[in-house]
C-alpha cells in the first residue's frame, strides 16, 4: 500500500506518480485537501484532509494535522487486523537493531 499526501491533489508530478502507480496494479490512497475527479481515477481511496485556502499558515496546519490523524487512524487499523503479524515484524525488527543493555 502506498500512501500518497498533496495539498492540492492537481500537482502534474503526483497525477503522474499516481499514473504510474495504477499502471503497475499498485494499491494508492491519496490523502488531499482538495480531491479532484483525476486523483479519484488513480488511487483506490482518496481521503479529504481540512485544508482552507484562505488562512494559508492555518490552512497547512489543518491539513497536515488532519493527514496526520487520517494516517495514525489507517496504521492502528493495519495493526488491529494483524496484531500476530505486527508482533512478528516487532520482535524481528528488536532482534536486528535493538542492542541487550550490559
Amino acid at each position: 500500500m502506498i500512501f500518497i499526501l498533496s495539498r492540492s491533489g492537481l500537482s502534474p508530478r503526483v497525477l503522474k506518480a499516481c499514473r504510474q502507480l495504477k499502471a503497475n496494479r499498485q494499491y494508492a490512497v491519496a490523502v488531499t485537501g482538495q480531491p479532484g475527479d483525476e486523483l479519484n481515477c488513480y488511487c483506490a481511496h482518496v481521503l479529504h484532509a481540512l485544508f482552507k485556502d484562505d488562512f494559508r499558515e492555518m490552512g497547512d496546519l489543518a491539513f497536515f494535522t488532519s493527514a496526520k490523524f487520517l494516517f495514525d487512524c489507517l496504521i492502528n487499523l493495519y495493526c488491529t487486523a494483524n496484531y500476530d503479524e505486527v508482533l512478528e515484524k516487532e520482535k524481528r525488527y528488536n532482534d536486528l537493531y535493538i542492542e541487550e543493555p550490559f
